[in-house]
């Protein structure tokens, strides 16, 4: 009664999302708050409500041991509803199937996906049209209760709430926000676009306290010990509720007298509350409620009963004490009546002997044939001791993990399996396991290291030159491309196999080309790879397609870069395994700078087909980030809204920022030429782009936010800052490897701004920050067409101030244009699937 006590005005609000999700509004709302506060019984209502108004009810709750389980927390929200055999086939049509996995209805993949891969998207997407097929015959809702102690795998799945704005489905969240060992990234993510209705329920007042006591008390209050518990419990229901527990075993009435004796009842004082109601009831009862406590919410009897030590038939005795005295919930399975009352238990038991407790669990588990992930979560919270089995079971565990798409567990699992530790034959093995599923979770700092350390481990050179070609990828990810480019020179220079010499010759250039200072380090490297590709002998694809990326970067004649990128992707088949998705981003990269647009999209289609079956997220991201840009460039603004959203999706749910700068470019593009720019502002300010990677200097992506901000600056009529952003592309990013006016494409803009400005000769200032007209068949007209753009006389000067100054209007007029600029262009043959893709998650 006490949590909800004073809560109208979010019952209010719950039931107004129930009442739009009946008119085909799908909604998300998040209840955040401390412990306590009456998270819980806020859902609990609107689960009653919801069933009473004919809604299909599910749900599920976090808890700290559940977050080491791989889709945990989306396991229980959906596989009651699965349970009959009938009921699932039909529910897991189609798409859905995709999520068979993930709810363990069929074998998961046992091997370690490719470096840099998941099967994240995949198992997203199967879990989405589940949603959908659960919300084709009733309204749904799911309610996730603590959603501060999900599993990354969960809350990934739970922060695309933007797909169901048009299902029927309430999305109703609970979390503590600040609590110690969350995804807080992810959780941030919940409310990143201010979708969500957060609901925040404040304390009790005097008012409130005093009903609660009266009706636990069986007697009214005086107005000054009402006033001591207020001031003991801070209003927070479930102390109150706590406290008047204490009270009726202490027979204390609430007189005026009493209230000077009230003692303050904060955390401690409720734990030990707890542990002497337990205590008091015996040993077995004590027993018992630490061995639920250490297996976590929903334990079997006959599990809880071994580890306890106790029979069956006395362990079943107890439970029925338990719950009477509100220690249990009456359920089926175990669990405690608040996460409060399993922390008190929890915390009660000393280190050494949690941590024994936490072996055992594991050893019965596995006895008693578990799944993986369930003993694993549990030999997590146990010391190493040298056991083989152990680093078996973890990494068998990370298998699972990753075959489901859960990379931050499989690495936390193999990072256990690290300090058991494995045998020197293994570790190895361990290692680059560890560095694939780091890379694959977003970490790729993390992964570098491990990977460093494989290399070391390896046993012929080979292995060794495959593990730095691995690890060079994981370093241009992190943003330290100059050590990506001599870590692959150290090994090279070990290699005698021409074919292999050219692999990490090509690794090295590649790499290196990717940050403005290191290329000009590498520019003879680079012109002797491209003259190395004219000899038609040449047919390793990673050198070809790099040599072919140069020669567009360089705005060398438009024939030999598509003589080069048609001979890498001839030659793709013969790829080697680790040669990364960066050789497909390098060739989409000479496809765009050479405006072979048809071309792209046609290759981009078939990688991004490659990265939702591998569940790539990086391949994914680039490729997505590329068509979109691609499709900005042709005047098709929703394809390459469509595109760049599924893309940036896809950036935040990897985690890492190296990807987020150019999806965050091509999403701004779009916008300003729609006019949009309120919601291009939003994109800036929600993921912290311009702040948080000011120093980078991987210009393939980076360099792309500056004229993506520029112009959102300039269209808002803040025309020295666009400026800045503009010029600063030349300034920053241009060599002599790299003067193709394409890619960047800030000129045209830069020269405007400064007739806007009243710069008498805009293309002077621009010819003098050393910029070249180029000799390309592409670049040349474009860089003269701009220079003679900025120009142009008064008139046009006038005409660009005052586009300038009506910011909307400036965008929607350039946004015309650049339509009407690609309706002679090829047709994008993807438009119709993308009106399904933008209501399905970023693997549709």
């Amino acid at each position: 009664m006490a949590a909800l006590l004073e809560r109208d005005r979010e019952l209010d609000a719950i039931r107004d999302g129930l009442s739009a999700v009946r008119r085909g509004e799908g909604r998300c709302v998040l209840v955040e708050g401390p412990a306590g506060i009456g998270k819980t019984a806020l859902l609990a209502a609107a689960r009653a409500q919801a069933r009473t108004d004919g809604y299909r009810v599910l749900s599920s709750a976090g808890g700290e041991l559940e977050r080491d389980f791989p889709y945990g927390v989306i396991r229980q929200l959906l596989s009651p509803v699965l349970a009959k055999q009938s009921e699932a086939e039909k529910l897991l049509e189609g798409a859905a199937a995709l999520a068979r996995p993930v709810l363990v209805l069929e074998p998961v993949r046992r091997d370690l996906p490719e470096v840099g891969d998941s099967h994240l998207l995949e198992a997203l997407h199967g879990l989405y049209w589940l949603v959908v097929n659960l919300a084709t015959e009733a309204p749904v809702l799911l309610a996730v209760d603590d959603v501060h102690w999900c599993d990354g795998a969960s809350l990934r799945f739970l922060s695309l709430r933007r797909r169901i704005e048009g299902l029927p489905v309430l999305l109703l969240l609970a979390a503590r926000p600040g609590e110690p060992g969350t995804e807080e990234r992810l959780l941030s993510q919940l409310d990143a676009e201010g979708r969500s209705n957060i609901l925040r329920p404040r304390p009790l007042t005097q008012e409130a306290v005093a009903v609660l006591l009266q009706v636990g008390l069986s007697e009214e209050p005086d107005p000054d010990f009402t006033a001591a518990a207020l001031a003991a419990t801070a209003g927070n229901p479930f102390l109150l509720c706590e406290f008047v527990t204490a009270l009726q075993e202490r027979h204390v009435r609430p007189t005026a007298e009493a209230a000077t004796r009230v003692p303050a009842i904060g955390p401690h004082g409720v734990r030990r509350a707890i542990i002497r109601r337990v205590s008091g009831l015996g040993e077995d009862a004590t027993a018992l409620t630490r061995a639920v406590a250490v297996l976590g919410g929903g334990a079997e009897l006959r599990q809880a009963a071994v580890l306890a030590e106790l029979s069956e038939d006395a362990a079943a005795k107890l439970v029925e004490v338990l719950v009477r005295v509100q220690i249990f919930r009456d359920e089926r399975r175990l669990s405690f009546a608040h996460q409060r009352v399993r922390a008190a238990i929890y915390l009660d038991i000393p280190a050494t002997a949690r941590e024994r407790a936490h072996a055992r669990a594991a050893r019965i588990l596995a006895d008693a044939g578990a799944e993986e992930d369930s003993v694993a979560a549990h030999l997590l919270q146990s010391d190493p001791r040298s056991d083989g089995a152990v680093v078996q079971h973890l990494r068998a565990a990370a298998r699972r993990a990753a075959g489901q798409g859960a990379m931050d567990v499989a690495a936390m699992y193999l990072s256990r399996a690290l300090a058991e530790p494995p045998t020197a034959a293994e570790r190895g093995a361990v290692l680059r396991e560890l560095g694939a599923a780091e890379l694959a979770a977003g970490r790729p700092d993390a992964a570098a290291e491990r990977l460093a350390a494989a290399a070391l481990e390896a046993a012929d050179l080979e292995t060794r030159a495959s593990i730095v070609l691995i690890r060079r990828h994981t370093l241009v990810l992190a943003d330290r491309i100059g050590e990506a480019v001599s870590v692959v020179d150290e090994v090279r220079d070990q290699v005698r196999d021409p074919r292999l010499l050219d692999l990490l010759q090509a690794a090295a250039v590649g790499a290196g080309h990717l940050d403005f200072d290191v290329v000009r380090d590498i520019e003879s490297r680079v012109v002797e790879l491209c003259a190395r590709a004219a000899d038609c002998a040449l047919r390793e694809p990673l050198a070809l397609a790099v040599a072919a990326c140069a020669t567009a970067f360089a705005n060398g004649p438009l024939a030999e870069t598509t003589s080069l990128t048609e001979r890498a992707i001839a030659a793709l088949p013969q790829a080697h395994t680790d040669s990364g998705y960066s050789l497909e981003g390098q060739l989409a990269i000479a496809l765009y700078l050479s405006e072979q647009y048809e071309r792209l999209f046609e290759f981009a289609d078939r990688w991004l087909d490659d990265a939702r079956r591998r569940g790539s997220l990086p391949r994914f991201i680039s490729m997505a980030t590329t068509r979109s840009n691609c499709a900005y460039r042709v005047g098709a603004l929703t394809e390459a809204e469509a595109d760049a959203r599924d893309a940036l999706e896809a950036a935040q749910l990897y985690g890492h920022h190296f990807w987020l700068r150019g999806a965050v470019a091509a999403l701004i593009n779009p916008l300003v030429e729609h006019g949009r720019f309120d919601d291009a502002e939003r994109v800036l300010v929600d993921t912290r782009v311009g702040e948080r990677h000011r120093e980078s200097h991987a210009f393939c992506w980076a360099v792309m936010l500056l004229p993506a901000r520029g112009r959102l600056r300039v269209a808002q009529g803040k025309l020295r800052d666009g400026l800045g952003d503009l010029l600063a592309c030349g300034e920053r990013y241009e060599s002599a490897a790299n003067r193709s006016p394409s890619l960047w494409a800030w000129r045209s803009d830069a020269a405007l701004t400064l007739a806007a400005l009243g710069e008498r000769d805009p293309g002077a200032r621009i010819r003098g920050r050393g910029v070249a007209a180029g000799t390309g068949a592409r670049g040349a007209p474009r860089a003269r067409c701009c220079i003679a753009r900025g120009r142009a006389g008064g008139r046009g000067r006038r005409r660009t101030r005052n586009a300038a100054r009506s910011g909307r209007r400036a965008g929607q007029v350039r946004g015309r244009a650049r339509a009407r600029a690609g309706a002679d262009r090829p047709r994008i043959r993807t438009a119709p699937r993308r009106a399904a893709r933008r209501r399905a998650p970023a693997a549709a």
